[in-house]
């Protein structure tokens, strides 16, 4: 694999990968070629199912956290409604902990969740919190107990910003709550609290803080 990435660099001139003391991380470029890639692939699936006899039909449904679903799956969709068109996808957008009983119970057939520190072999991507807040504002991030907007209790940005603070000595307190994404935004807009989001979802007009 190496070898071959080695000669892939060569090809197209630039460096694809950043090699670090902690691992491997894609530079610039490698994200520019991997979207490339992506389009290829898409297309060389869509000429196989055009010219395929067999064409797949049915209902699949996806369970997938509300983040996930603004940050990737318009683009991941696209692609598969136009290689599937004859299939019907039934889309769940709800919390890790609501996605996995619904699985269990078989009422999604498959589901993107999330887990801290994952040991798993089906490790689709990696993700990191970051603190959002309508505006960097000294004020704000000076309060005794700083405020809060977080989302249920049990879910894993929940337990992370409170075990962040508590790691911190830091004083704060749950002033805000709701169970949707687009909720959480609102409030961190509000300029009244500061939340914690995953990175790919914090919108351009709020500030990682």
């Amino acid at each position: 694999l190496s070898t071959q990435m080695q000669r892939l660099e060569e090809q197209v001139g630039r460096s694809l990968l950043q090699r670090t003391g902690s691992g491997v991380r894609v530079t610039a470029a490698g994200e520019k070629l991997l979207a490339h890639a992506n389009a290829l692939l898409a297309r060389h699936d869509e000429i196989l199912a055009d010219m395929s006899e067999a064409i797949l039909q049915g209902t699949v449904s996806l369970g997938c956290p509300e983040d996930y679903s603004i940050a990737f799956l318009p683009e991941l969709l696209r692609g598969f409604c136009a290689t599937y068109p004859k299939v019907d996808l039934r889309m769940v957008c709800a919390p890790t902990i609501e996605l996995h009983p619904l699985l269990r119970r078989r009422q999604i057939d498959m589901a993107l969740v999330s887990q801290a520190d994952p040991d798993h072999p089906e490790v689709l991507r990696r993700e990191s919190f970051v603190w959002v807040a309508d505006s960097p504002d000294p004020d704000l991030l000076a309060k005794d107990v700083l405020p809060l907007a977080l989302s249920a209790p049990a879910t894993l940005d929940h337990r992370a910003a409170c075990d962040a603070m508590e790691s911190a000595n830091r004083r704060y307190r749950v002033a805000f709550a709701s169970t949707s994404l687009a909720g959480l935004i609102a409030i961190a807009r509000s300029g009244h609290a500061i939340s914690v989001l995953t990175k790919t979802a914090v919108p351009p007009d709020l500030h990682i803080v």
